[in-house]
């Protein structure tokens, strides 16, 4: 059976999850599976990414209307209902020698350190290491990096704001994510899409701060190669803490009090190794 990806699921961290979520699953279950759009997308980014064969979607587009469809009545997928993942998982399995899904509502079921290798592998990112770690990485000898992801602009409107916080309620969080975590000497950085941070303010209660001014695919590295995340719910976040296993914190109930059992350190059974 071939599975083809053929519809992305939404921004660049969903994306991420998504293909790697199908992928780990179907290499696990003995299913190969292709998506041409995702390697479009993020083959210039990640080099370790190898070009996706483009054949399921030709067939989707010659064959699909006039002939498979009939053949194959199942052959498109939806990944739509979150309550439905070990359906779509049986789904993926069966023998219907292409089956076409989209949507972004299916993960795997666990992960084993080998799995993570391998994706931290495929997903190294192509940037300049050595500029970013020279210019916002380093630190003092026993100093560890904190990373607070400021997630503003689309968040005013999404969930009609819910995660839209504001400087009040980051600069308390840090205070209790120190609280929760070993003493020692910390050093920050701020990734944001808010382009009128106050960082000064940020400086002022806490000293060494730093704010990227990089793009997307550098802040995920950054995020990575840092000990601690703060941020609320955000999947690009997410993902970076999975590529440089980095435990973090998401800001989901503003009220709930950082405690160091609430830090997250695993992704379905995986749990991160200490840097």
């Amino acid at each position: 059976m071939l599975i083809c990806l053929s519809i992305l699921g939404g921004g660049r961290g969903n994306d991420l999850f998504q293909f790697m979520h199908i992928d780990s699953f179907c290499r696990r279950n003995g299913v190969k599976f292709y998506s041409p759009t995702f390697h479009e997308k993020y083959c210039p980014q990640f080099p370790n990414l190898p070009p996706s064969s483009k054949t399921p979607y030709r067939v989707k587009k010659l064959l699909y209307n006039r002939y498979y469809r009939k053949l194959n009545p199942n052959c498109i997928l939806g990944f739509t209902d979150e309550t439905k993942i070990p359906e779509y998982r049986e789904q993926i399995k069966k023998d219907y020698l292409v089956t076409f899904c989209y949507g972004w509502f299916f993960n795997n079921d666990v992960y084993s350190e080998n799995d993570i290798r391998y994706y931290q592998n495929l997903f190294d990112p192509k940037v300049d290491k050595e500029r970013l770690n020279q210019k916002y990485l380093q630190k003092e000898d026993n100093e560890k990096i904190i990373t607070v992801h400021i997630r503003r602009g689309d968040y005013k409107e999404f969930l009609e704001g819910r995660y839209f916080f504001d400087d009040d309620m980051y600069i308390r969080k840090i205070k209790e994510l120190l609280a929760a975590i070993p003493e020692g000497k910390y050093k920050f950085l701020i990734c944001t899409n808010d382009e009128n941070l106050d960082l000064e303010r940020y400086k002022r209660e806490f000293g060494n701060v730093i704010q990227s001014e990089e793009g997307p695919l550098e802040d995920q590295y950054l995020i990575s190669q840092t000990n601690y995340l703060l941020g609320a719910p955000s999947t690009f976040s997410q993902w970076a803490s999975v590529m440089g296993e980095v435990p973090y914190y998401h800001i989901y109930e503003p009220e709930e009090t950082i405690t160091e059992d609430k830090i997250i350190k695993e992704i379905r059974g995986y749990k991160y190794k200490q840097k």
